[in-house]
């Protein structure tokens, strides 16, 4: 309510507001609904709003360093000759495609006047000019970067995902520990390469021994996978614990049930709960899965279907769908818990 209040004071032609809050809202007094998520704001005169997800829900954290709207968000800013309005409608349908419509951006505007563009098309050509000079003369960063805009279209640069991968492969040769997770990545999904399981392995084992989180995070996902053929629970416990202890959330929930179910490591209740705990207080879906299902058991803690409810309604919110089945089968075994909620 401050920040809106100082867009009325300030007079401004545009005011814009970003909210990606990839938990419940923070800001609990003012903008918290009982069922957690955000409430609808409506925008002063001249103003937009725009919230990750829609009215009452939460927000995905992603797989990257940033939440799943962020990533749309950065993905389309930069791109020239988009209206503000185009860009936030290409944000919109980019996180409901990638969370099946589970995650719904919303804008409240009040915007008037002229067409407002973040980026102009002139100024982002003269950018993609001095980035493709500094990677032509080795900058690894600068190579990473143009990846970057090559694979999403971004920056001045027409999307070329083959053209990407030559730049991620450049910046990885040189050692680069974001340029050999991209590479990885690539391998991995068969986006702009064929698919190559050792490679992904390869390339990502590379960077993650360079402390690269999301790379030590994938290593622990390939290690753990039966559909590659390269299963080694031993090691993928050590890249989630590694990963985990960095405060990686989807990490900690892995270890979380190797721990449990002790693969790769001795079994251990204690330490499965302790990791859980750790990935659900970040918001965590899987997280808060794993200890529901130990509050559900007994594993590692006292008994506690109440608590387990709870924390299969946040998993759920987020559209997890082994929590919401989970929680129905709760629920309809246990009507008591639900009763005086619905």
């Amino acid at each position: 309510n401050l920040i809106l209040d100082a867009f009325e004071y300030a007079k401004n032609r545009m005011n814009i507001m970003l909210l990606d809050a990839c938990r419940n809202n923070p800001f609990a007094t003012s903008f918290r609904s009982m069922a957690g998520g955000l409430t609808r704001m409506e925008a002063p005169s001249g103003a937009l709003i725009a919230f990750a997800t829609a009215s009452g829900r939460v927000a995905s954290d992603g797989d990257s360093g940033n939440g799943l709207y962020t990533k749309h968000l950065v993905s389309n800013i930069r791109t020239p000759g988009l209206t503000i309005e185009q860009v936030f409608k290409r944000v919109r349908e980019g996180v409901e495609r990638e969370t099946r419509g589970h995650q719904s951006p919303r804008e409240e505007s009040s915007l008037k006047g002229e067409d407002f563009y973040f980026a102009k098309a002139a100024q982002l050509r003269e950018d993609l000019t001095m980035l493709i000079k500094a990677a032509e003369r080795g900058d690894a960063k600068a190579q990473v970067h143009l990846g970057n805009n090559y694979f999403y279209g971004n920056g001045g640069a027409k999307a070329d995902v083959n053209e990407a991968i030559r730049w991620y492969r450049r910046a990885a040769e040189q050692g680069d520990a974001t340029g050999q997770y991209k590479l990885a990545w690539a391998y991995y999904t068969g986006q702009g390469i064929s698919k190559d399981y050792s490679q992904a392995l390869n390339w990502v084992s590379k960077a993650a021994e360079q402390g690269h989180v999301e790379a030590q995070y994938y290593a622990g996902e390939i290690y753990t996978s039966k559909d590659f053929g390269l299963e080694n629970y031993a090691e993928a416990a050590k890249w989630y614990k590694k990963a985990a202890e960095k405060g990686h959330a989807k990490s900690q929930a892995s270890l979380s049930a190797l721990y449990f179910l002790g693969r790769g490591l001795e079994q251990n209740y204690k330490q499965a709960v302790s990791w859980a705990s750790k990935s659900s207080s970040q918001g965590d879906s899987t997280g808060q899965l794993m200890l529901a299902v130990y509050y559900i058991r007994g594993a590692g803690v006292e008994k506690d279907l109440g608590k387990a409810e709870e924390l299969l309604s946040k998993s759920a919110s987020q559209g997890n769908g082994k929590a919401r089945e989970l929680l129905g089968k709760l629920r309809k075994n246990n009507s008591n818990l639900s009763e005086s909620k619905e």
